[in-house]
């Protein structure tokens, strides 16, 4: 129930029952810690607790004193209650106030039905059914991507990739011209070779390539290994694929 049900002016001038004065006692508690003044004095009340006359709750509950004083006696003998008096103030607290309150579910992880209708039921696995491939891991695979997707010829090349190349030894100018080459490469490539998951590792191993192939000099070489042979392009795209498919 949330706070403020009991009052409603339909219940008004109704007398409590010793239900409703219990539900009354766990509405009316403090959520949490809070300090007030009360008689002049500051006074911590705690969290899941009350401080109200005998007096007070009798003009509430429409009971008589001597009504309130036996009902609060059986809530304390019963452990549903402690009572703490100090410098004459009353203080009632709800006992594991905790379990009368409303819990907020946990969110549930969003799952993507198609994913999941595609997965094998765990029977299915156990079982070996025809065309059901079993994973431990039920996260959606990763696709690899096309770099013109990414960059387009004539693009400047972007600070990580310079600084990757860099750090490999190759020279800014030499970077520049070996990143359009990249570009205009894989841009032109087709087949399942032409996606990567991760581009800029490419580009660090094309890098290492080009050094390897040229030297590791800082000048720009024609990209040919002479007497009409393979590219360097075609080579390092070929080290390339051959890299991903160990790696897969």
């Amino acid at each position: 129930m949330h706070r403020g049900w009991m009052d409603s002016a339909i219940f008004k001038n109704d007398k409590y029952s010793r239900r409703d004065a219990w539900c009354w006692l766990i509405e009316n508690a403090n959520f949490k810690d809070r300090k007030d003044f009360i008689a002049g004095k500051p006074v911590l009340i705690r969290r899941g607790s009350v401080i109200y006359t005998e007096r007070q709750l009798a003009k509430i509950w429409k009971w008589g004193r001597q009504q309130v004083r036996t009902f609060l006696k059986h809530l304390k003998v019963d452990k549903k209650i402690t009572i703490n008096i100090t410098h004459g103030i009353t203080q009632i607290s709800i006992t594991n106030y905790t379990t009368y309150q409303e819990t907020k579910p946990k969110k549930q992880p969003k799952t993507n039905p198609r994913l999941t209708q595609e997965q094998p039921s765990l029977e299915e696995c156990k079982e070996g059914k025809e065309g059901k491939e079993c994973k431990e891991d039920n996260s959606p695979t990763k696709r690899g991507t096309r770099i013109d997707g990414k960059f387009k010829d004539g693009d400047t090349i972007p600070n990580d990739y310079l600084d990757a190349a860099t750090k490999k030894g190759l020279g800014k100018e030499r970077a520049c011209i070996e990143f359009q080459k990249f570009v205009n490469y894989w841009t032109a490539a087709s087949g399942k070779n032409a996606t990567k998951l991760n581009w800029i590792a490419t580009w660090r191993s094309w890098v290492l390539n080009s050094i390897e192939w040229s030297g590791n000099n800082n000048g720009y070489s024609n990209g040919s290994s002479g007497g009409g042979g393979t590219s360097i392009m075609d080579i390092t795209a070929k080290i390339i694929a051959e890299r991903d498919c160990e790696d897969a």
